[in-house]
């Protein structure tokens, strides 16, 4: 017969910062940049500078993702700042600042929270698309 050993699994410590995940996070624009954007142009160039910034922030999210995958994350804050000034210069404010926290993130070496970073990221791209329909469609 074996000796069986009991192990006591010690709670999680408590935290001061606590995050809370949300699914459904909406991006915000700036509404200058966007003013600038859009002003004076046509449906179909707007149609055209929508598809562009989408497959830009697509490709580049691509590219996080596989290297996120991969385990890769030494690239990652080099592809943050790519991210973050594509969606500066299409007034993506919050992609922005979810592309500076993952890169604050990728730096720590914290892979709990860049998981969830890159997913939030990930949601805020896919959303790009809306969010600049939205801000055109408010000038």
């Amino acid at each position: 017969m074996q000796d069986t050993q009991t192990h006591r699994i010690a709670p999680a410590p408590q935290t001061r910062n606590v995050v809370r995940l949300d699914p459904s996070d909406t991006g915000t624009t700036d509404p200058s940049r966007a003013y600038q954007l859009f002003h004076g142009l046509s449906l179909t160039d707007t149609e055209d500078l929508i598809a562009n910034a989408t497959e830009e922030l697509d490709v580049l999210f691509a590219r996080i993702r596989a290297k996120h995958f991969d385990c890769d994350f030494g690239d990652l804050p080099d592809l943050g700042y790519e991210v973050a000034a594509t969606a500066k210069h299409y007034g993506l404010d919050k992609i922005g600042k979810v592309a500076m926290d993952m890169i604050n993130c990728a730096r720590i070496h914290d892979p709990m929270a860049l998981a969830a970073v890159v997913a939030r990221l990930g949601r805020l791209v896919h959303r790009a698309p809306e969010h600049l329909w939205t801000a055109r469609d408010a000038q």
